[in-house]
C-alpha cells in the first residue's frame, strides 16, 4: 500500500471516529483507546515489517481484535479521534 493511500484509509477511520453516536460519553482528555497519542511503534515497523501492519497492531491493541465481533465503541469526542497529522508516516 503507498502513503497516500494508507493514509487515505486513516483518514477515513478518523471521519468514522468523529462520527460516532451522540448516546454515548464524551470523552474530552483520557480515553480508554488512548489516540491522543496514537503512532506506530518504530520497533513493531521494524520487528513487522511494514507500517500498515505496526497500525494494524497498534489498533489491535487499542480496540481489540476484530475476530469476537465488531467493535463496540462505549465513548466518543476528542479524545478518541485519530489525528491524521500523527499518522503522516
Amino acid at each position: 500500500m503507498d502513503p497516500e493511500e494508507r493514509n487515505t484509509k486513516l483518514n477515513q477511520l478518523s471521519l468514522y471516529l468523529r462520527q460516532l453516536p451522540p448516546s454515548l460519553a464524551i470523552l474530552n482528555s483520557f480515553s480508554c483507546y488512548n489516540f491522543q497519542d496514537f503512532a506506530p511503534d518504530p520497533d513493531w515497523v521494524e520487528k513487522i515489517g511494514t507500517i500498515e501492519g505496526a497500525v494494524n497492531r497498534e489498533l489491535e491493541v487499542r480496540l481489540g481484535m476484530r475476530a469476537n465481533g465488531p467493535i463496540e465503541f462505549v465513548e466518543r469526542g476528542p479524545a478518541v479521534v485519530l489525528s491524521g497529522a500523527k499518522l503522516d508516516v
